[in-house]
């Protein structure tokens, strides 16, 4: 059972979310300059996952991430067990950091398997190709 602190948390948090997207939209609305830049800085794939869906379109995506899901699970098994099989072989902070940057390409390079076969298919269907985007600041 929640105690009335958790809830009380939990509906800050979601709170605390809404207002933070309204506060986007809103200074994006207010000054169209300072809010493209805002916009720009967002991972592509939140605002790409809001266009609007025929059931068609829905249908066809639902079918092809299935299908990637089927035939790529025993690679993203066999990362998971080179990560762990890294991670319990790493004897010292540079090791681990090591396994930490191996794990990182390897999953870079597994999502960008995914968008060169979703995103032939999301052409056909009529809707904006899926891109990475950085969502850390640049280093100073």
């Amino acid at each position: 059972m929640k105690t009335a602190s958790a809830i009380g948390i939990g509906c800050l948090a979601v709170a605390a979310a809404f207002f933070s997207l309204e506060l986007l939209t809103a200074t994006a609305a207010a000054s169209p300059a300072a809010g493209s830049m805002r916009i720009a800085k967002t991972p592509l794939l939140l605002w790409r996952r809001q266009e609007p869906l025929s059931d068609q379109q829905r249908e066809a995506l639902f079918q092809a991430q299935r299908r990637w899901k089927q035939t790529s699970y025993s690679g993203r098994a066999a990362l998971m067990q080179q990560e762990k099989q890294c991670v319990d072989r790493a004897t010292s902070k540079l090791a681990f950091k090591r396994c930490l940057k191996q794990t990182r390409q390897s999953r870079s390079a597994l999502r960008e398997q995914y968008y060169a076969y979703i995103n032939p298919i999301r052409q056909e269907l009529g809707l904006a190709p899926l891109e990475w985007v950085e969502r850390r600041s640049p280093r100073r």
